[in-house]
């Protein structure tokens, strides 16, 4: 799917779009240039739309405390408050255009404090999957791992995806999905191709796990036992696809011998 959009990622500043919102060098995602708006200010795009069809409206986003960020295409619009400034998330907005509705424009607005947005992307039909469904796919596969491990897709410095940000970025890369920077997206993710972001996903999130349990050591507490190297081991035969199915097991100490 074509992105509709002209310099979604502001590399080229304010070019294509229209308002008062300023171009900051020192932010962006996945790398620098993105539009910051103060409260009040607005940049938009005419985006005339011919199809009477889904569309896909994907963006990156900060939001300072107390701000709103408004995002839309015409009257339909999604909005974003109280996250933490420092941190980028996802946007994704799905919505259909009937006939003799199509001649509206993108458009970002801020209220409230300062908002940013960066690598905007309009496409014409649904998102094949979006980073936030590929981190919950992969969470959903090694839960017991992930569980043990404390991994979290919340976002957070590390990225949009928190601790399955990179695997995310390393699987999109693995099959091609970059734009012409060379940076992980999701927007060029094919549908034939979903099945196998999520499994390198994985296999990259299960090796760094692995990595954590390699400096673990096995623990005893009276009558209760925890034999943690067996997790590392159980992780080796997965990356090495000889564990089948199998998953190491997680769970509490209890009493009596637990060997996983």
């Amino acid at each position: 799917m074509a992105n509709l959009l002209r310099n979604g990622d502001f590399s080229r500043g304010r070019y294509e779009w229209t308002g008062d919102g300023a171009i900051s060098r020192a932010l962006g995602y996945p790398r620098l240039n993105c539009a910051q708006l103060a409260a009040g200010q607005s940049l938009s795009q005419a985006q005339g739309i011919s199809q009477e069809q889904l569309y896909t409206l994907h963006y990156f986003y900060q939001v300072a405390s107390g701000a709103t960020l408004t995002v839309g295409y015409g009257a339909v619009t999604q909005t974003h408050t109280g996250a933490p400034f420092e941190v980028w998330r996802e946007g994704v907005l799905v919505f259909a255009v009937e006939a003799g509705e199509g001649n509206e424009s993108v458009e970002l607005t801020a209220s409230g404090g300062v908002a940013s947005v960066d690598t905007v992307t309009l496409l014409a039909g649904g998102l094949p999957k979006s980073r936030a469904g590929i981190a919950a796919e992969v969470a959903g596969r090694i839960v017991d791992i992930a569980t043990d491990a404390e991994l979290t897709s919340d976002a957070n410095t590390t990225g949009p995806e928190g601790d399955y940000s990179a695997a995310i970025d390393e699987a999109l890369r693995a099959v091609g999905a970059v734009n012409s920077w060379g940076d992980p997206d999701v927007t060029l993710l094919l549908p034939l191709k979903i099945n196998d972001v999520i499994e390198a996903a994985r296999m990259s999130i299960l090796q760094r796990v692995r990595g954590k349990y390699a400096l673990e050591t096995d623990v005893t507490l009276g009558p209760r036992s925890e034999s943690r190297s067996q997790i590392a081991s159980s992780l080796d035969e997965m990356l090495a696809g000889s564990g089948g199915s199998r998953r190491p097991s997680m769970g509490k100490l209890g009493h009596g011998e637990w060997l996983r």
